[in-house]
């Protein structure tokens, strides 16, 4: 019984966090990015480069 309750604890604490880990976060910053990355020595464009923003 007492494995019961610890467990039931353990879900009813855990089970919301799982659930709001799966909600979508929209942007609060809504804004574009244009430009052109290129090759630093040839100065051509690299296709399919992709940009990752911290």
């Amino acid at each position: 019984m007492k494995k019961y309750i610890q467990l039931t604890i353990w879900a009813s604490l855990i089970f919301p966090v799982a659930i709001r880990a799966q909600q979508k976060i929209e942007a609060t910053i809504n804004s574009t990015l244009t430009g052109k990355i290129v090759d630093s020595e040839t100065q051509t464009p690299l296709e399919g480069a992709v940009i990752q923003i911290k």
